[in-house]
C-alpha cells in the first residue's frame, strides 16, 4: 500500500492471552479488547493481530474452544465492514487450521510476514524461536508444528483435550514467575535476529510480540525494532499514521498512552527497559521461559497418544509407511536438479498441455481438441467445442472441475471429471469486458482480474460476484494486464509479465510480489512457485523466501506443467512426462 487514506492508520496488537488467568479476568481483558476495537474502527486501514490472542486454542475438525464469542463477532464485524484484518500464529495458539479463514475472512500466518505500507518497509511477527538461543524450545516448536503430532491431539475429545490444556497453561504461568522479562537491548534475540535479517534486507521497522516488554528501539537511521508489549498488563499497541510509528496504550476512560504506567515514553527511539516487580511478577504470562514449561507439559501428552495409535496400528497389522510418507511429505523441497524419470512419451502435435495432482495428463491441440490422458498414458476422455473460437487456458487443479478459458468471446467453460460440460459463464453478459487471467478457486469457484476496474474477483458458476478486491491499481500503483492466475496453499498467484509474480492471500488481499519482467509461465508445486524467464527456469520457496535456479530433464522445452509429483514436458511432436523425487 504506496498511501494510507487520510486519518488512517495501520494497527499492530499481540498477546493478549484470552483464557487466563481464569474465566472472570479472561472476560474482562476481552471486554476491554472489544472496546479499543470500537475505538479504532472509523481509523484503521488494517489490523494486524501478531499472535497469542488465545491464551491456548486448538481447532478440532468440526471444534473450537468454547467461549471468545465476543471477540470473534468483533473480528468478524470489522472484516464485514471491509477493514483488512490479519491473524499470525503465537507460541500458545499455533493450532489454527482454518476457522479464522474460513468463518471470519482472516488469512493466518505461521512466520514474519513483509508488508509496504505508505512507503515503509514492516517485517511483522510473533517473534517466537526467532534469533540465537532457546533451542529446546524451537525442537519444541518443530514437533508441534508437525502434522503428525497435530493429528495425535485432535485424538483427543474436546472435553478433556482443552481441559489439560489451560489446566497446564495456568500452571506454567506459575512455574513462569520470577523470570526477568526486561528488554535486553543488543542481547535481546529478537533484535539478534533484526540485525540479520538487515545485513540482507532493509526493513524501516521489524514488530515482534512474544516478549511482552512493549519497547520502541533505534536498529540503524531508518529502522527501528519495536516490542508490543501484552494485554495481560501493559495493554499496548502500535500504530503507523503513515509518518511515525507510535507505541501506545489504551486506558478506558480515553487517556491512551498514560505516562503514569511504568511504560516506555511515546516515540522513544532507544531501549526502554521494564524492570519487574512483585506486582509485574504476580501477572507474568509467556515468556521464554514460561512457554517452555507450557510446551513441554503437552509435548509429554502428543508423545504418549501418538505411541499409543502407532501402537494400536502394529497390533492390527497396519503399515507404518503411511506415518513415514506423511511426516516426509510436510518437509519436502523442491531440488535445483530435478533429477526425474523418464515415464512415458505422447506423441502428437499440440498446442498446450496440463498435469493435475492425480497424474492426468490433458492436451490441447491446434483446432482445439482437449484430451485427458491416465498417468499410464491411456486416452480416456476428449472433449472440442467450436463455438467460442481458440482455448486461452485450461486449469486443472481441480481435477473433478476443469476451467477452459476462451478469451475471445470472454466465455469460461467447466467441464466434469471426464471431460463433460457442466457449466458455461460468459463474463461479457455479466458486465466484465476486459479479462485475460482466469482460474479456479479452491472452494471450487473461480477467480478473475478485471482489468476495466483493476480488481480480483471471484465468481459462482452462475455468475453471482462472492467477493471483490480492493482496486489495484490504488493499492500498488500499478496498472496491472496479468495472464496467469492460480490458488493455492491459501494463496492466490497472478503472474503479470510486466510486474513478475504477485501474491495475494485466499480473499484477494495483496501480500508482496517477487520476480521480474518477462516471467512467461508458473506454477504452484509443493511449497514452490516455479516459473520460466527467458531460456531459465527459476523457483522462489513460499516459506523461507529462498529464489533458485532449476535445471530440467529436458533441453527442448515449448510449454511445460508439473503437480502430483510429476512433470510434463511439451516439444516437439511429443509430449513426456517424467517422475518427480
Amino acid at each position: 500500500m504506496n498511501s494510507l487514506p487520510p486519518g488512517k492508520s495501520v494497527f499492530f496488537v499481540s498477546d493478549i492471552h484470552l483464557g487466563v488467568p481464569d474465566r472472570a479476568g479472561s472476560l474482562e481483558r476481552e471486554k476491554k479488547l472489544v472496546n479499543w476495537l470500537d475505538s479504532i474502527a472509523d481509523r484503521a486501514a488494517a489490523i494486524h493481530l501478531v499472535g497469542d490472542l488465545f491464551d491456548f486454542w486448538f481447532e478440532y475438525r468440526h471444534a473450537v474452544p468454547r467461549g471468545y464469542v465476543r471477540i470473534l463477532g468483533k473480528l468478524a464485524e470489522l472484516r464485514d465492514n471491509g477493514i483488512p484484518i490479519y491473524a499470525y500464529t503465537g507460541n500458545h495458539d499455533m493450532w489454527m487450521f482454518g476457522y479464522f479463514e474460513e468463518e471470519l475472512g482472516i488469512p493466518v500466518y505461521r512466520k514474519p510476514m513483509p508488508w509496504t505500507y505508505a512507503g515503509k518497509d514492516f517485517l511483522v511477527g510473533h517473534g517466537d524461536g526467532i534469533g540465537p538461543g532457546d533451542h529446546g524450545y524451537k525442537l519444541i516448536k518443530k514437533v508441534f508444528n508437525n502434522p503428525l503430532c497435530q493429528w495425535a491431539f485432535a485424538r483427543i475429545h474436546p472435553n478433556l483435550g482443552i481441559g489439560l490444556a489451560l489446566y497446564w497453561s495456568r500452571r506454567s504461568r506459575v512455574a513462569g514467575e520470577g523470570i526477568d522479562e526486561s528488554f535486553q537491548a543488543e542481547a535481546e534475540p529478537q533484535v539478534i535476529y533484526a540485525r540479520e535479517r538487515l545485513k540482507s534486507e532493509h526493513f524501516n521497522y521489524f514488530i515482534f510480540g512474544h516478549r511482552h516488554c512493549p519497547t520502541l528501539y533505534a536498529l540503524q537511521p531508518g529502522s527501528d525494532f519495536v516490542n508490543l508489549g501484552d494485554w495481560v498488563r501493559h495493554f499496548s499497541y502500535a500504530l503507523y499514521n503513515g509518518r511515525d510509528l507510535k507505541l501506545e496504550y489504551y486506558r478506558e476512560n480515553g487517556s491512551e498512552n498514560d505516562e503514569s504506567s511504568d511504560s516506555p515514553a511515546e516515540g522513544s527511539a532507544h531501549a526502554a527497559s521494564l524492570h519487574s516487580d512483585s506486582d509485574t511478577l504476580k501477572h507474568k504470562s509467556s515468556g521464554s521461559g514460561e512457554s517452555a514449561v507450557h510446551l513441554k507439559s503437552l509435548l509429554v501428552l502428543l508423545i504418549a497418544l501418538f505411541w499409543s495409535d502407532w501402537s494400536v496400528g502394529l497390533r492390527a497389522g497396519q503399515n507404518t509407511e503411511h506415518y513415514n510418507s506423511w511426516f516426509c511429505a510436510a518437509h519436502t523441497e523442491i531440488s535445483n536438479d530435478l533429477k526425474a524419470e523418464l515415464l512415458l512419451k505422447v506423441q502428437g502435435n499440440f498446442e498446450d498441455l496440463a498435469i493435475d495432482g492425480l497424474g492426468n495428463l490433458y492436451t490441447l491441440s491446434a483446432t482445439g481438441e482437449i484430451r485427458r490422458y491416465s498417468e499410464d498414458g491411456r486416452l480416456l476422455y476428449e472433449f472440442s467445442e467450436v463455438r467460442f473460437g481458440q482455448v486461452g487456458h485450461i486449469d486443472v487443479s481441480n481435477p473433478l472441475r476443469v476451467l477452459v478459458y476462451y478469451p475471445e468471446f470472454l466465455s469460461i467453460v467447466l467441464l466434469s471429471n471426464t471431460l463433460a460440460i457442466s457449466s458455461e459463464i460468459n463474463l461479457r453478459s455479466l458486465g466484465f469486458n476486459k479479462v485475460r487471467a482466469v482460474g479456479l478457486a479452491r472452494d471450487g469457484r473461480i477467480w478473475i482480474y478485471d482489468e476495466a476496474n483493476f480488481q480480483l474477483i471471484k465468481i459462482d458458476e452462475r455468475g453471482q460476484v462472492i467477493r471483490r478486491s480492493e482496486a489495484l491499481n490504488y493499492v500498488l500503483n500499478l496498472e496491472l494486464q496479468p495472464e496467469q492466475l492460480s490458488e493455492r496453499n491459501d494463496r492466490l498467484f497472478l503472474r503479470d509479465p510486466q510486474h513478475g509474480i504477485l501474491v495475494f492471500d485466499a480473499f484477494g488481499t495483496y501480500e508482496y510480489h517477487f520476480g521480474e519482467a518477462g516471467i512467461r509461465q508458473m506454477q504452484i508445486y509443493l511449497e514452490q512457485v516455479v516459473w520460466q524467464s527467458g531460456d531459465g527456469f527459476f523457483f522462489h520457496d513460499l516459506r523461507s523466501y529462498r529464489k533458485g535456479s532449476l535445471i530440467m530433464p529436458d533441453r527442448e522445452i515449448r510449454n511445460w506443467s508439473l503437480d502430483g509429483r510429476r512433470l510434463a514436458i511439451l516439444g516437439s511432436g511429443s509430449v513426456s512426462v517424467y517422475a518427480l523425487p
